[in-house]
């Protein structure tokens, strides 16, 4: 099948998050038609990333797997419960936030996100993940994945409606976590744990990864 953007048309007009449809002509076995794709974004129209002229997708935000090392040399994550009103219940999730327009990149995010909405001053950031999407069938929101070590506690910062909670768990625990039947765990969440458990093998950071 061969796919050909021809009209965008914006259906709504919101600071935060729009509505639009997309206008396709597809062929497919020496037959042509038109078909008409509904997304949601977060971009005006011009930054649509259906316009991207590079495989390089930007990031819309970060999720940012924040860790602690203990006395003993074993790893904690910082997890977070926020109340969703999308689903009418809390999350547990990592600490996220969106990329302003004025970042000069993603490290910078992640360190204003962390001590914004978990009161965390951190270091050692590392890229895990390079800007991808996060529904593609619905939107073209993208992410990208930082991994920053916990160094320092500081005040929050939370919006007026932003409802968050923090709280530490043993890296060697954190199945409890994602098994409780009374915490809704996103899927990339689960799936960053089980990275994070393969990535430190032992639950234990090496020497070499400690300032």
């Amino acid at each position: 099948m061969k796919w050909r953007l021809i009209e965008v048309q914006q259906e709504t007009d919101h600071p935060y998050l729009n509505y639009f449809t997309l206008h396709y002509q597809v062929e497919k076995d020496g037959e042509s038609k038109e078909v008409f794709y509904r997304i949601c974004s977060r971009h005006s129209k011009s930054s649509l990333q259906c316009f991207a002229n590079t495989k390089e997708l930007s990031a819309d935000g970060v999720l940012i797997p924040i860790y602690r090392i203990e006395e003993d040399r074993s790893i904690s994550l910082l997890f977070t419960s926020q109340f969703r009103p999308s689903f009418n219940r809390r999350l547990t999730s990592f600490c996220a936030g969106l990329v302003a327009q004025d970042d000069p990149d993603l490290f910078f995010t992640a360190v204003r996100e962390a001590k914004e909405e978990c009161g965390y001053q951190v270091t050692d950031l590392e890229l895990l993940s390079k800007p991808g999407p996060t529904s593609s069938g619905l939107s073209d929101e993208t992410t990208a994945i930082i991994l920053a070590r916990a160094i320092k506690k500081e005040e929050t910062h939370l919006e007026e409606v932003e409802d968050i909670e923090t709280f530490f768990v043993p890296l060697s625990k954190a199945d409890e976590i994602l098994d409780d039947p009374e915490r809704t765990v996103p899927v990339n969440v689960r799936m960053i744990v089980k990275y994070l458990q393969q990535y430190w093998k032992g639950n234990k950071i090496h020497e070499t990864r400690i300032d």
